[in-house]
């Protein structure tokens, strides 16, 4: 699993903290640690909202589509472009095995089973079925690639709930792994403390 930053807000803390005080009609103070307080005092009264005049786009890679089912979830304030199964060749899919089936080592049969799913898939696009029917039988394992772009209410709002230890290991660790990456381009992870502390 691959989590890439492929675009976003300049400078989030000045657009949402300039947002937040066209609100209260106070000016800017230029340094940096005055507007963190500013936004947190705003985040701590539930003035979430502000949070939407940021966003973060993300290119993330490797994900099972048993995870983008998970993910999809999360409409909130988030937009997902997802690579097609209809019109992408899944001809030379990879899989995501399950760490648990790994410690109990039965990866061969998880890997044999995904190999059989995937020879006949290829063999119904031999015999002329369309790779929109012929991906039917594709194993919820398969790799997927796709671009999101969430404001950072949505992004909090997905951290709230997949960084949270009850989720599922590989939405958890997704999660995790975009925290990590806002957290690195944005040279702190300030907006979204408290979510997601392992």
């Amino acid at each position: 699993m691959e989590v890439k930053i492929i675009d976003g807000t300049v400078d989030p803390l000045y657009s949402i903290s300039n947002a937040a005080r066209m609100c209260t009609n106070t000016q800017d103070k230029n340094e940096i640690s005055k507007r963190e307080e500013f936004v947190r005092a705003r985040i701590r009264n539930g003035e979430e909202n502000l949070l939407e005049h940021a966003y973060v786009q993300l290119e993330i890679r490797g994900i099972s589509r048993a995870c983008l089912q998970q993910l999809v979830r999360h409409r909130y304030h988030t937009v997902y472009s997802v690579e097609s199964q209809r019109y992408v060749s899944q001809e030379n899919a990879q899989f995501v095995i399950p760490p648990e089936i790994r410690k109990r080592g039965l990866e061969v049969v998880f890997e044999d089973m995904c190999k059989f799913c995937l020879r006949s898939y290829q063999e119904m696009i031999d015999r002329g079925i369309k790779k929109e029917d012929a991906r039917y039988i594709l194993p919820e394992a398969t790799a997927t690639n796709l671009i999101i772009t969430y404001n950072f209410r949505g992004l909090r709002h997905l951290l709230r709930m997949r960084c949270d230890k009850k989720a599922q290991w590989e939405i958890r660790d997704l999660a995790y792994k975009i925290k990590k990456a806002v957290a690195e381009k944005y040279g702190s992870d300030f907006f979204f403390e408290g979510l997601g502390e392992k």
